[in-house]
């Protein structure tokens, strides 16, 4: 990455196979023994050293068969219960340091009273205090991985200090460890390693879970259970201290913030106080019966990071859309969900799905739970912003130009497709759980039949199989509507099955197809060499199939066009495949039946058996042949290669109007005859000259019969 080395989807870098904390602190104090916690002092003694990270020591009541304080360490830690008490570290030199950060871990649970650290200059004298936890609330505790940051360089740069826990009045229990001092913030380590310095120098505050995977400080997607009174909602968040910062989709889903404390940084970035995995425990405890159907982290997703947003596209204001024809009602749609789409570019404006649902009229004209829709939906601009899915990025736009690409270049005689933009990622590539949730809900409402996902992220989740139940209640709702998701296995060389990555990785989503990325090319000798893209994540259990992904050109915003990588172009490929099939068996085809399409008419490539599942490479060829509700051609048909003429002679039966076609294995018709009538068997000689070395598939189609032959032209 150079320090920050952007490309399609993920970035390409490779995942450490551990957590490495990038910074070393000054000092640290893991409590791993009773020895180093003799290093401090406790004036009143009610601090103890705990080998197990447990304060039932004190009150097994009290504290009621809790897990173990969940820091990096893991093993010893300090505690306190039931009674005040003071810890106080030794002298700490801090010579020469310019800043001073305090980070450490604590297990916290509220009654009365306040928890307080207080740092003391030893070197010029002077002690600030830093009161936390305030915003816990009583009878609530922080969870056990909770984890404090303060920015103490106003009292401690450049001096000797001392650090002390106040822990005040009747409280529950305190647990403390891993007290580190460090003289750069110390951002949470991520998994993959790079989010860690990407996510900050873009400006995004983060918290990970235990996979490592960021999401956003404070913030929780809430699915309430459908016919709850709306005061319940209120007063549960208002027990909790959470706040409702937006809804989607006639309320289907709710975006709360957390009533925790947070810390802000010199460069103005908030971090909490305890991450959001804790706080979500004690949200679902409060009403895992009664009101929330599910809760998870806000996580963040990523289709493209890229650092510096479009800014001189005119279009980035919705003021008309001449030139986009109105919608068809029986063409299959075909939802995107990325950085939004130009819908005015030359190559895609017949494709956009336009309704007459007139812009700030404020009603919903449609009755999709969307006022002001005439053209998907933006979930990320401001609510005060008309909608407008305008892509100020480029990748949005990209996919959905591969999509129409795709439909221009392959067997859709007959069929209308149409392309609904939902822009779910800002103009640096960076979307929430909450925006593709929605999204995904809303290309429900919009009745489409392919949802195209070139993003993802990875993380432990929260749901019972470690999966993330909020977006997999939306594609789980996408299954009831018969609807395919196609979704990018993701750019980070790894195989699936160390890490899993969402929502590629789902289990028991059966309308979700997962798509690798493969190099396809000829070299200098015009021999075809296939082979896994070096980035692609791969798995023979989670990748379902392959399509190309390597320097494929598509467009680009404002009329452009341009080249990019990664699984994420390989993905629409599949989704155009899919919509052609949904064209030619007709819209109401079981999406069990596409997706089974799709694989089986897929090359077989051994070399790639470990990569995806039976080596499967899309094959838009075959497919095209088989959708056809066609019989196979009952007449015998013979062709035979003619190198020194660069012919091939094609030996046909007695046949009426026929219609010859030729095709790449990418689905591109490369030419086409017409065969005449003859009473008698005739020989055609078919021109290949023009061909470059490579593939193809001859397709006959005669009275609604059909016949597909291979070409190899060396």
């Amino acid at each position: 990455m150079e320090t920050l080395r952007f490309c399609i989807f993920l970035t390409c870098s490779s995942l450490l196979a551990t957590f490495s904390f990038a910074q070393s602190p000054i000092i640290a104090f893991p409590f791993d023994n009773n020895d180093d916690f003799m290093e401090w002092d406790t004036p009143e003694g009610n601090w103890q050293w705990v080998e197990d990270g447990k304060a039932e020591v004190f009150n097994t009541t009290l504290w009621d068969g809790r897990d173990s304080i969940l820091s990096r360490s893991q093993g010893g830690a300090a505690a306190i219960a039931g009674t005040p008490g003071v810890l106080v570290s030794p002298p700490i030199d801090l010579s020469g340091e310019s800043q001073v950060f305090l980070r450490f871990n604590q297990y916290y649970r509220a009654l009365e009273g306040s928890t307080v650290v207080r740092v003391r200059n030893l070197s010029g004298g002077g002690q600030e205090f830093f009161t936390i936890n305030q915003n816990v609330l009583p009878q609530v505790e922080t969870g056990p991985r909770a984890v404090e940051v303060i920015d103490i360089t106003s009292i401690a740069a450049d001096a000797t200090v001392e650090v002390s826990f106040f822990f005040e009045t009747s409280q529950y229990f305190w647990i403390i460890d891993d007290v580190e001092l460090y003289n750069t913030f110390p951002y949470p380590e991520t998994r993959p390693a790079q989010y860690r310095d990407t996510f900050p120098a873009l400006g995004y505050a983060y918290t990970p879970d235990d996979a490592g995977w960021p999401y956003i400080p404070n913030e929780i997607v809430v699915q309430i259970v459908p016919g709850t009174d709306p005061d319940s909602v209120v007063a549960l968040r208002d027990t909790l201290g959470a706040k409702l910062i937006d809804s989607c989709v006639c309320n289907s889903l709710q975006l709360w913030e957390l009533g925790d404390s947070v810390i802000t940084n010199q460069n103005g970035m908030l971090f909490p106080v305890g991450p959001t995995l804790d706080i979500l425990e004690r949200v679902k405890g409060a009403s895992s019966s009664v009101i929330i159907q599910e809760a998870d982290p806000n996580y963040y997703t990523v289709a493209q990071l890229q650092p510096e947003m479009i800014t001189d596209n005119p279009s980035l204001t919705q003021n008309d859309l001449a030139g986009i024809p109105d919608a068809i009602d029986d063409a299959v749609r075909i939802a995107v969900l990325d950085t939004g789409v130009d819908y005015k570019h030359v190559g895609l404006s017949d494709y956009i799905y336009k309704k007459p649902d007139a812009l700030n009229n404020a009603t919903d004209d449609d009755n999709n739970c969307a006022e002001d829709d005439p053209i998907g939906w933006d979930f990320v601009s401001e609510v005060d912003i008309s909608n407008n899915p305008m892509d100020d990025h480029s990748h949005g736009t990209h996919v959905a130009g591969i999509i129409a690409q795709t439909l221009d270049q392959a067997c859709t005689e007959g069929c209308r497709f149409q392309i609904i933009p939902y822009k779910t990622h800002d103009a640096q590539g960076v979307s929430s759980l909450f925006q593709v949730a929605c999204a995904t809900y809303q290309a429900i409402e919009d009745s489409v039949a392919v949802i195209n996902d070139s993003w993802g992220f990875y993380g432990s989740g929260e749901g019972s199989d470690g999966e993330n139940d909020i977006l997999k209640n939306a594609i789980d709702s996408a299954e009831l509507n018969n609807i395919l998701v196609v979704s990018a296995a993701g750019n980070d060389a790894l195989m699936l099955d160390t890490l899993l990555q969402y929502p590629a990785c789902f289990d028991d989503t059966p309308n979700e197809i997962t798509v690798g990325a493969v190099f396809d090319s000829l070299n200098v000798n015009g021999v075809r060499v296939l082979g896994r893209a070096d980035f692609s994540n791969f798995s023979d259990t989670w990748v379902d199939i392959l399509a190309p992904g390597v320097n494929i050109d598509s467009y680009l915003p404002q009329d452009s066009s341009g080249l990019k990588s990664g699984t994420s172009m390989s993905a629409p490929a599949v989704s155009a495949a899919a919509a052609i099939v949904y064209c030619k068996l007709g819209r109401q085809t079981p999406y069990a039946d596409v997706k089974s399409l799709l694989l089986n008419t897929a090359d077989k490539i051994p070399s790639l058996d470990t990569v995806a599942v039976d080596g499967n490479l899309l094959n838009i060829l075959a497919l095209c042949a088989t959708p056809t509700q066609a019989a196979p051609l009952s007449k015998t048909i013979h062709f035979y290669p003619n190198p020194v003429r660069d012919v091939v002679q094609i030996e046909l039966p007695p046949v009426e109007e026929a219609a010859l076609e030729v095709f790449h294995l990418s689905g591109q018709r490369m030419g086409q005859w017409q065969v005449s009538y003859s009473a008698y068997p005739q020989t055609m000689d078919i021109d290949v000259q023009y061909l470059p070395a490579g593939t193809y598939l001859l397709r006959l189609r005669y009275k609604g019969q059909l016949w597909v032959g291979r070409l190899i032209k060396l």
